[in-house]
């Protein structure tokens, strides 16, 4: 059944609300062992994905439910479907909240083949340089442009077409002794050919690195920098503080003007949600409850500016004009990469698993690489841990000058948290 009859059936039932999204993904696929084709295969469905709101008799709350509606169901199944979304949002009950109201919108027209993108990707795989010692084991190449239409009973209706791709590369790196693998995922809109042959060969020399490593020594009472990918857990930790969802529940407790940062924090921190970013999987003009998205700061200089999140939750807070976060970027410090470089310092570039746990602010990471730089020079470390809680690093924590993009999030090069505690496994 078509989505138009599907709207007109939306509308004939018993929800007094109703939003939908119409998402057509038109994709490649492909899988190299080493730089042989195993197999490749192409993708065109189309995913149609319904809510229903009901109103309930008490007048202070609403009942919500969601399916999905498939594009080949006949017009007696689609009806049955929708009946059932309203019985069962009778069960799911929250205090009421109105939709997103259409706004003026500028539409974003993005050009994407998905087979090109496919191709640059592969030729970019292909032409990277390998040894005996570091070479690429195997990796799969996704890349695909989605065509979403969001609708909803208050009368919005926008299409735009979002690409994305992503790209999984396994890198192995051996000598006399044994072997490792490394496992990468890359996540952006369409290829980036420089940004993903830098980060593949920084990541070979990861692996040959790792070959000599030695335990991580105990007693280390260093500075911790970060300048991979696992940084952005830092910044996103902000991201959650602010997001009306956690505040709603009360697992954060700000609000705006709450000070995230000390008055007298070394490197304020400005955070900016941004409609755009160069090449990011996420560059859209509405969100996903149709919400129009905006350039707007954020956090500025450690102070809460403004809240994010779902459309319920930013009602239930009394917020207007938020929508949900899609990218975001950190406004870079005046302090530049070489002056955090400065001293002693243990840099991890890899982790069994780092996390920033949104709710208690604790940090902990397993090391699986890192580079202890001391008076005796740069030793390559493995093993140990580094943790932390959040609170007690904002106020000396140092971020670069410079930004590193992770497809939709634009973060400080290197960042430096200076009251980890260093779990070492080796005496000195």
């Amino acid at each position: 059944m078509r989505s138009d009859g599907i709207v007109e059936m939306l509308n004939r039932s018993k929800a007094d609300g109703w939003e939908m999204k119409e998402c057509t993904t038109h994709g490649w696929e492909f899988y190299f062992i080493r730089h042989q084709l195993d197999q490749n295969r192409t993708r065109n469905v189309t995913h149609i994905d319904v809510t229903v709101y009901v109103n309930m008799d008490d007048g202070k709350s609403v009942g919500m439910a969601n399916g999905e509606i498939h594009p080949t169901w006949s017009e007696r199944e689609v009806e049955d479907a929708v009946n059932r979304l309203c019985e069962n949002a009778k069960y799911g009950v929250n205090p009421s909240f109105d939709l997103n109201h259409p706004s003026d919108t500028v539409k974003c027209q993005q050009e994407t083949d998905p087979y090109d993108n496919a191709r640059d990707y592969i030729h970019t795989l292909q032409s990277i340089a390998e040894t005996d010692q570091a070479y690429l084991n195997s990796y799969e190449i996704f890349t695909q442009a989605d065509t979403i239409r969001y609708r909803n009973s208050n009368g919005i209706d926008v299409t735009e077409v979002v690409p994305s791709s992503m790209a999984e590369v396994i890198v192995n790196a051996r000598n006399d002794q044994h072997e490792i693998e490394l496992y990468r995922m890359y996540r952006s809109g369409n290829c980036d050919s420089r940004y993903l042959k830098h980060e593949i060969e920084k990541t070979m020399q990861y692996g040959i690195d790792r070959l000599s490593a030695v335990d991580t020594p105990s007693g280390l009472n260093l500075p911790v920098l970060f300048s991979t990918e696992e940084s952005v857990r830092i910044y996103d930790w902000f991201m959650t503080q602010i997001d009306t969802a956690y505040i709603y529940r009360g697992i954060s407790k700000v609000h705006k003007g709450d000070r995230l940062m000390e008055s007298d924090a070394v490197c304020p921190l400005t955070i900016s949600a941004k409609r755009n970013l160069p090449n990011s999987s996420f560059n859209q003009v509405i969100d996903e409850e149709g919400a129009l998205i905006e350039d707007r700061v954020l956090i500025e200089e450690g102070v809460v500016k403004s809240l994010i999140g779902p459309r319920r939750f930013c009602q239930y807070l009394k917020e207007d004009h938020t929508f949900n976060l899609t990218n975001y970027e950190v406004t870079p410090s005046n302090v530049p990469e070489e002056q955090i470089r400065q001293g002693s310092y243990l840099e991890v570039v890899e982790f069994s698993g780092f996390e920033v746990n949104a709710i208690t602010g604790d940090i902990f990471g397993e090391i699986r690489l890192g580079y202890l730089h001391d008076e005796n020079g740069i030793t390559v470390v493995k093993g140990g841990s580094v943790s932390g809680n959040i609170a007690d690093q904002k106020k000396d924590m140092l971020f670069s000058d410079s930004l590193t993009q992770y497809n939709n999030k634009s973060v400080p090069t290197v960042t430096c948290l200076k009251h980890l505690t260093i779990a070492g496994c080796a005496k000195n």
